[in-house]
């Protein structure tokens, strides 16, 4: 049914650095260490990139994740682990700090609550094929990944996101914008959600007594 508009209207990095943010939690079906062995894998090929990463969430798979990047210290230390968060700072993190990929590499999923928060925010998006994702992860608004990427392929989509051009991030954040206001704004959803409902219910002949 959609999430609630964003409390800001969303930043972008302005300094030089390409900010990634990724939000679940840490379990096998989200493989947020595939992403981790990505951000590795884009460190080596392009060591001239200035990024951080945060990731929000918390789970028995963080560890490995922790233990990934402690390979590369210096990586490890451009990416923060700020745990599990109250969904309303987690909007307040999206719409007044500054990211400019918002990443979600699960290997199933129905239609992520946290990509209709970011694309609210403006942030464009990265994520795998599955479930429900390509409803929202049009060509305007980000790049899909396929179902189960290589660290490569994902390294490869976030290097091709930290070359656009301001003028290009800011079109698509804003089509992110518009993408969640046509089809995932909550107040718009429920409304026809309720008129459906309704109008269901008119259908319906009384039942016998």
């Amino acid at each position: 049914l959609g999430v609630e508009p964003a409390p800001g209207d969303g930043l972008r990095s302005t300094d030089g650095v390409f900010r990634i943010l990724s939000c679940s939690s840490c379990i096998e079906v989200k493989r947020v260490e595939l992403l981790a062995l990505g951000i590795l894998e884009l460190t080596r090929e392009h060591p001239q990139l200035k990024f951080r990463w945060t990731h929000i969430g918390d789970g028995p798979t963080l560890q490995r994740v922790h233990d990934l990047l402690r390979s590369s210290p210096h990586v490890y230390e451009r990416c923060s682990f700020p745990g599990t968060l109250p969904s309303s700072t987690v909007r307040e993190w999206m719409a007044e700090r500054p990211y400019d990929v918002f990443v979600n590499v699960s290997s199933s999923e129905g239609l992520p609550v946290t990509l209709m928060e970011a694309a609210s925010s403006g942030i464009p998006l990265v994520a795998t094929d599955v479930g429900g994702n390509s409803e929202i992860v049009q060509d305007r608004v980000g790049q899909l990944l396929p179902p189960d990427p290589t660290p490569r392929q994902l390294a490869d989509v976030l290097y091709e996101m930290s070359l656009l051009h301001p003028e290009d991030v800011q079109s698509m954040s804003l089509s992110a914008k518009q993408v969640w206001a046509q089809k995932f704004s909550a107040d718009s959803n429920y409304a026809r959600f309720v008129q459906d409902l309704w109008s269901v219910s008119d259908k319906i002949p009384n039942p016998p007594r």
